[in-house]
């Protein structure tokens, strides 16, 4: 079955910047993440920024720290923002939008 994200970002403040997060199938749970230029790492947030649980990736680390319980949920989350810290590294700039497509 193929699946894909997209991010787009949705609004950027003090180096703190709000992703919509769709994913396709839908999925339940992921819909916005926080990339924190200062922290280095992404978080699942609400709609304002607010981050939801503890969930992180970290370009520093490389690792999802204190996962949530759901291994989808985990996996989708790891991957989406795996892609973001990395376009984010690669092009020195902040993306408008990430798109992934596997199939």
């Amino acid at each position: 079955m193929p699946y894909s994200f997209q991010l787009v970002l949705v609004t950027s403040a003090s180096g703190t910047h709000v992703y919509r997060a769709i994913f396709e199938p839908e999925r339940q749970g992921l819909g916005f993440l926080l990339l924190d230029e200062a922290a280095r790492s992404v978080r699942v947030c609400d709609e304002r920024g607010d981050p939801v649980g503890a969930m992180a990736l970290g370009m520093d680390v490389g690792d999802v720290t204190d996962p949530v319980d759901d291994p989808a949920e985990a996996g989708d989350f790891a991957t989406a923002a795996a892609h973001l810290l990395r376009q984010w590294h690669k092009s020195g700039t902040v993306p408008d939008e990430v798109v992934r497509i596997f199939s």
